[in-house]
């Protein structure tokens, strides 16, 4: 389970996610009015979750063969890059849904 604290009271705000399989890497992406959070999950997937509208956006992301390692966000670009310890990076493309490229 992975909760959302707010650092000013140290109060949980939120709980995302059912417990297994265990989460390896998280990333913030704040695009206009949104808060997105990309889960590394230990069985190669990455599921990106919605905190505003409390929902998974993308119930996995697929494509590593391994374990995902990390991955970050483009402030540009709607693009996340992941890297895996399969020893390759994937690139997702946001456009109404996540695409591997």
């Amino acid at each position: 389970m992975i909760s959302i604290l707010d650092m000013t009271t140290f109060k949980t705000m939120k709980k995302v996610m059912p417990p297994p399989p265990a989460a390896t890497c998280l990333a913030f992406h704040f695009p206009e009015g949104d808060s997105i959070v990309a889960i590394d999950m230990n069985n190669s997937t990455i599921v990106i979750y919605n905190l505003h509208s409390d929902e998974v956006v993308t119930r996995k992301l697929e494509g590593h063969s391994k374990r995902v390692t990390s991955h970050a966000f483009s402030n540009t670009l709607n693009v996340l890059v992941s890297s895996g310890a399969d020893a390759y990076w994937k690139l997702q493309y946001y456009f109404q849904t996540w695409l591997l490229l």
